[in-house]
């Protein structure tokens, strides 16, 4: 996973979704999430998915200072982000909702983010 950007377009939402619906998956969340944010290319459409999954298992931790968790909420954040700007109507609407999810979680970096959008 950690060379996500070296495997065929084709190819790496089959392994994505393989790796979202993993036991390892909760457990490694954060690496991936950090290897998706500094891929240079566009992101695979299953990435939408992988977020929404960290979100449904990190929850309120996003947003704890206290937590591993909130360390991946920037990288989190940021690959929402970058999502929406990429995406077509129905992907965007879901990056919105991953938004307004991460906005009530207080997720660390979500409203530097947001401004730094506007």
């Amino acid at each position: 996973m950690w060379n996500l950007d070296e495997v065929a377009v084709d190819g790496s939402d089959a392994l994505i979704d393989a790796f979202v619906s993993s036991a390892a998956f909760a457990e490694h969340m954060s690496i991936f999430i950090n290897t998706l944010e500094r891929m240079s290319s566009t992101l695979p459409a299953s990435t939408i998915t992988v977020c929404e999954r960290a979100v449904d298992i990190a929850g309120a931790d996003l947003g704890d200072i206290t937590t591993a968790h909130a360390r991946v909420s920037s990288d989190l954040v940021t690959v929402v982000l970058r999502l929406y700007r990429q995406g077509d109507k129905h992907l965007r609407t879901r990056c919105l909702d991953l938004v307004d999810r991460l906005t009530d979680l207080n997720a660390y970096d979500m409203e530097r983010a947001l401004d730094d959008e506007r």
